[in-house]
């Protein structure tokens, strides 16, 4: 018997709009969502708001099945103050989630709550407070929503609402409520998205990338692990929506230091009040296990994931700066040398990784790479 496809979820790409709009017209006679249809604009603008901040797709078997975003709440945003109230938030510091929608045919498979995790691990990375609105009509919503933990902080009436319905509901996801079925700083709670977040370091991959792409000219050299660290800054521009700066300076020693301008990487409190960084320099990427199935960087060779970058590294050292905080952590050749140290934050948000490692094959960026990645605006520093 054949195992079912697994829904994967991803960041939206302008050419799932198309999609978007078929699948959100299908189950609207069933949802009621959006609640007017045909809608007295064009529906891609119903999908892609102005306010938008990161965006994401469900795929089951390939096709695009669901939705959502995070948006902005500006300032004259009407729910604003009674969000911000209920949040015990500035209005700056408020996500709301946006556009969740499912395909009919999986409503009841777990797929809206799939999407609705990623908004809130989202949200929360961002150091923002989860908020939204729902119609009363959708009572079914309203009360996944509360059994999820969200809590009603007022009501409101936004100018497309009809004269028949009674006002929506504001909702917030308070601070150390997970948003699922388990308690939020239990690391077993948190969704994985690129990396698992049950194990700090695995030795056993490490060990495994190490003797694979050790042998002569099989790990593209320098410049590919270069584009890995890239592929990750790129990743993170698209997730909030806006295009990205790394920098990449060489050193006279042939440490090779990139730079973004990013959020930062995630990084949590467990059960036990200690910092975890996502663990992406020592556990595998579960996106990129098969090289047959991964994409190809500029090289031409698959993306294996940032561990390939520290496997190989005689010294790595990965520092993140957040808006909660700032820490640094060094690795030789994967493997973590000291515990995750706090270090001052200097203001901007973003990444650092800083590696040396001696292989075969091409060094540097060629004058193509600058400009391959679509979110990212690559510079050589000097």
């Amino acid at each position: 018997m054949t195992a079912p496809a697994p829904v994967t979820v991803r960041p939206r790409r302008d050419d799932d709009l198309p999609r978007l709009v078929e699948v959100l017209a299908a189950q609207q006679p069933t949802s009621r969502y959006p609640l007017r249809w045909p809608l007295p604009f064009p529906p891609e603008t119903f999908v892609r708001r102005a306010t938008e901040r990161s965006a994401w797709v469900a795929e089951f078997d390939g096709t695009v099945v669901g939705h959502v975003s995070l948006t902005q709440v500006l300032p004259d945003d009407p729910f604003a103050e009674q969000w911000s109230r209920g949040a015990g938030r500035p209005v700056a510091e408020l996500l709301c989630v946006s556009v969740l929608f499912v395909a009919h045919d999986v409503v009841g498979s777990g797929v809206g709550g799939r999407l609705l995790d990623v908004a809130v691990s989202a949200a929360r990375g961002e150091g923002a407070a989860p908020v939204l609105d729902v119609v009363q009509r959708h009572s079914r919503a309203a009360a996944v929503y509360r059994h999820r933990g969200w809590v009603e902080v007022g009501t409101g009436r936004p100018d497309w609402l009809g004269d028949e319905e009674p006002d929506v509901l504001l909702m917030v996801l308070p601070d150390g409520v997970a948003g699922d079925d388990a308690p939020a700083n239990e690391r077993s709670a948190w969704l994985t998205t690129t990396h698992r977040w049950s194990n700090d370091v695995d030795g056993e991959h490490l060990a495994q990338v190490r003797e694979r792409l050790s042998r002569p000219g099989v790990a593209g050299g320098r410049r590919h692990l270069i584009l890995e660290v890239l592929a990750y800054a790129d990743d993170e521009a698209a997730r909030l929506g806006r295009v990205g700066t790394a920098v990449v300076t060489t050193h006279p020693d042939g440490t090779v230091t990139i730079s973004d301008d990013g959020r930062g990487t995630d990084t949590r409190r467990d059960e036990q009040g200690r910092v975890v960084r996502k663990p992406v320099m020592a556990t595998p990427d579960v996106r990129f296990q098969d090289e047959g199935t991964a994409p190809l960087l500029p090289d031409g060779l698959p993306r294996r994931g940032m561990s390939s970058v520290a496997a190989l590294s005689s010294v790595l050292v990965h520092e993140n700066r957040r808006a909660d905080g700032s820490w640094s952590q060094t690795y030789r050749h994967g493997l973590p040398d000291r515990e995750l140290a706090p270090v001052a934050g200097g203001g901007r948000l973003g990444t650092s990784v800083s590696f040396r490692a001696d292989l075969d094959g091409p060094v540097d960026l060629t004058p193509e790479d600058l400009h391959a990645f679509r979110w990212l605006r690559v510079e050589l520093g000097t």
